[in-house]
């Protein structure tokens, strides 16, 4: 009777953590929101995260709020630059293990007044670029930069919002201070990779580059 029991209880549980995984895998997107700190200084990653079939899809919605100065015409040209220096910084670069099945992992970057995950005030003039400031005169690679820090990354420069941990300086990075040549790393995806363990387990996740 005892055995019986524990094979019931135990039958249970693995039902359980099936359903929550597939429950995970097939919903709606999940909005993630992690407070970051580095010093004195602290921010906000939020994105949605959709774990789809056949890949991972990282949304972020961010409101440009243009100044005095910029007009619609020059922002919507800018627009184009942003998200063409977005994508090819971000996408293409990653891949994940779910459960020995791998996806890629896509972000999709809408510019939108509707429920954005983040507010950008557009400058006309360049004073230097953080993630609620951009500015039109900009190189566009730095757009790429700040998604870094709205994915949750931390700076990779000296003098900037480091790693509290690791204090990496790694100026061949996106978060580096060259963001034209800097590439993307994993441990940029450290508040995404996080969610995904936390709610399908830290040994059923890994994320890699892609080849």
């Amino acid at each position: 009777m005892f055995l019986e029991s524990h094979i019931f209880r135990l039958l249970i549980t693995l039902t359980l953590c099936v359903l929550s995984f597939v429950s995970f895998t097939n919903a709606t997107p999940v909005l993630v929101e992690k407070a970051m700190t580095s010093g004195n200084t602290k921010w906000t990653s939020s994105f949605d995260l959709d774990v789809k079939p056949n890949e991972v899809l990282v949304s972020i919605d961010i409101s440009l709020l243009p100044s005095k100065g910029v007009s619609g015409l020059k922002l919507k040209d800018k627009l184009v630059l942003w998200k063409e220096a977005i994508n090819q910084k971000w996408n293409d670069q990653f891949i994940v293990s779910i459960k020995g099945k791998t996806k890629p992992i896509r972000f999709k970057v809408r510019f939108t007044h509707h429920n954005p995950h983040h507010r950008v005030v557009v400058h006309p003039d360049n004073w230097g670029p953080n993630q609620h400031n951009w500015y039109l005169s900009m190189p566009a690679y730095v757009a790429a930069h700040e998604l870094g820090h709205m994915l949750g990354a931390y700076d990779e420069y000296k003098g900037g919002a480091l790693s509290p941990a690791s204090k990496i300086v790694d100026y061949s990075s996106i978060m580096g201070g060259n963001p034209v040549k800097g590439k993307a790393a994993i441990r940029h995806l450290v508040v995404l990779e996080k969610v995904l363990m936390e709610e399908i387990g830290t040994d059923k996740v890994n994320i890699s580059n892609a080849l």
